[in-house]
């Protein structure tokens, strides 16, 4: 919340990765969010861990044109603002925000505009399960990293790529137990990863 501020420029990219323990508390109906700090204490939520409102808030201090949270934790979904209404959101997410061959301009557009992007391990009321060597959300977000998510092989990745890729493997190697959500916080651009080759 301080280092961070003070580093990041108006044109960097920042891309926050968490992994470890979350957990949900229930206030007056409502559910709130938490990711767990290696020295968090289970039972304080409010006064050790950091709220999913801290994280999404966080935001906003950092200066950077592009941030992505990659947040491998139970019920992390939390994380996410409500589910997208808006008819660019949709066409987002079932096209997986892929970069279209023939549109001029389009990866400089996505590239121009502000992007705060999150994905999340699983839904709000979901557990993050192991795999081998990592949680199974993380294996799959690494092997989409690695080139798997790259919809139409043009070696440019988008966020909503990953999203996409990322949400259907993680549901069916867990039989939909855990589903990964993904979206933006603030802003409509992407945050985008160019690939080898």
């Amino acid at each position: 919340g301080d280092r961070l501020p003070r580093e990041a420029k108006k044109n960097d990219r920042v891309l926050i990765f968490f992994a470890g323990h979350g957990q949900t508390e229930e206030l007056d109906g409502k559910q709130c969010g938490y990711i767990i700090p290696v020295d968090g204490e289970m039972r304080n939520y409010f006064s050790s861990a950091i709220s999913m409102v801290q994280v999404r808030e966080f935001s906003k201090r950092i200066p950077a044109k592009h941030i992505y949270y990659v947040i491998d934790a139970c019920y992390s979904g939390l994380g996410l603002k409500p589910p997208a209404t808006s008819k660019r959101d949709l066409e987002l997410k079932s096209a997986g925000g892929s970069f279209h061959e023939g549109v001029e301009g389009y990866l400089n557009k996505i590239t121009s505009r502000i992007a705060v992007q999150i994905i999340t391990a699983g839904g709000k009321n979901e557990e993050a399960e192991e795999g081998e060597s990592h949680g199974l959300f993380t294996e799959y977000f690494l092997k989409g990293l690695e080139g798997e998510a790259d919809r139409n092989k043009d070696h440019i990745l988008t966020a909503s790529e990953i999203g996409v890729y990322t949400s259907k493997e993680v549901s069916v190697a867990s039989d939909n137990e855990q589903t990964p959500g993904f979206g933006w916080i603030d802003g409509e651009g992407e945050f985008v990863f160019i690939l080898p080759g």
